[in-house]
């Protein structure tokens, strides 16, 4: 009788792993799949090989690794590969040498022939007849849209440097290159002349619009009619619109609109509010913490901040200055700060200009002084009594 612990242990030894589904053990199939690649990559390298022998070959036939696509398309493109490889360093080491002592990377990309081809200067004798027909070298592409592009990428061309210097030649000997992006008058007049349109078409849309609403403008700000009345409004109080459509605005009388009117009321009620909202938070702050040191990039300390350039800028309304000197954060307010939009520059030069005096700069006082003397003379100074 033998005792449990005389018995074999072959029991907890692993067993072999078996794949169920080809019925074969996992080791031999990885020795397949290995034996499959290995396979695999000696026929790609029997490939690149026949390739580069092929290379080989046509350098001593035509003088150059760059293979033409017309003569062989497939090698043109392996080489092409090669490169790209090469540049960003996906080569193996073992190609890169094989190819390195052919010379393959040395080799310089020849420059295209300067020499005119058909095609090309046929266009540009199409061009000089454009040029003479319609008075500028920038084709339409209504017109004629082979010749238009073909234009446009002579001058990418000559802008990026990549055109040979006879081509460039012939193009600058009859002023291509220096005729500028601009429009010929023709265009121009018809684009002046669709602007007005469009104009006068708001116009007429702004008066109709007035007609149906008993006398006042009713449409949404932001609609394309509100924004194009806002426009003519700026453009009008900062003169940059003509006198003719000033005088057509006026007779419809743009500024006197009550919905407008009601618009900048609400706007200056809503601005109000949210200023009279942030100086309660302050108090409320200086209630918890007795003081009113608020952290500086806070959205209070940068409030704090901004009323106190507008204060010291004299941009701020009398009627917020003395809230915020009963708060104890600013000085009395001058007693000549009335509408809060006048500074003390502005307020000097109108004196200046009230009294006669102008509002030269001492700068410019000095120049003018030191010219009146120099223009004195000999002749000037006999009749003067001393």
């Amino acid at each position: 009788r033998t005792s449990r612990k005389s018995q074999a242990t072959d029991f907890y030894a692993p067993c072999e792993r078996i794949n169920y589904e080809t019925g074969q053990s996992k080791e031999k199939e990885n020795n397949a799949t290995k034996t499959k690649a290995e396979a695999n990559q000696k026929e790609l390298n029997d490939k690149w090989e026949n390739h580069r022998q092929e290379l080989i070959e046509y350098k001593k036939n035509h003088n150059t690794y760059f293979v033409s696509m017309e003569s062989n398309k497939k090698l043109a493109r392996w080489a092409d590969n090669q490169r790209q490889f090469h540049r960003r360093g996906e080569m193996n080491e073992k190609r890169q040498r094989l190819l390195q002592e052919i010379g393959f990377f040395d080799e310089k990309k020849p420059q295209k022939s300067p020499v005119k081809p058909k095609l090309w200067e046929e266009n540009r004798l199409a061009l000089i007849a454009y040029k003479e027909k319609h008075d500028t070298f920038f084709v339409s592409q209504q017109k004629d849209k082979r010749l238009s592009r073909w234009a446009e990428n002579q001058r990418q061309c000559h802008r990026r440097g990549e055109m040979n210097q006879e081509r460039q030649q012939l193009l600058q000997e009859i002023g291509f290159f220096d005729e500028k992006g601009k429009k010929s008058p023709q265009k121009q007049a018809a684009w002046k002349n669709r602007l007005d349109e469009i104009w006068e078409e708001n116009r007429q849309a702004l008066i109709a619009n007035k007609m149906e609403h008993n006398g006042s403008f009713s449409f949404h700000p932001k609609s394309k009619l509100g924004r194009w009345l806002e426009n003519q409004r700026r453009a009008k109080k900062l003169g940059k619109l003509s006198e003719k459509r000033a005088t057509l605005l006026n007779e419809i009388d743009i500024d006197n609109d009550q919905v407008y009117e009601r618009r900048e009321e609400a706007i200056r009620k809503a601005a109000d509010a949210t200023w009279e909202k942030t100086r309660q938070e302050l108090i409320e702050y200086k209630r918890v913490h007795g003081n009113y040191n608020v952290t500086p990039k806070s959205r209070l300390g940068r409030w704090i901040e901004n009323q106190r350039r507008a204060f010291k800028l004299y941009d701020m309304p009398a009627e917020r200055a003395e809230l915020m000197h009963q708060m104890g954060l600013f000085p009395a307010r001058p007693e000549d700060m009335v509408d809060g939009r006048t500074t003390p520059r502005q307020k000097k030069r109108k004196k200046e200009e009230e009294d006669g005096g102008g509002s030269a700069s001492p700068a410019r006082k000095k120049r003018s002084t030191a010219a009146v003397r120099i223009n004195y003379n000999e002749d000037d100074l006999d009749g003067l009594e001393v």
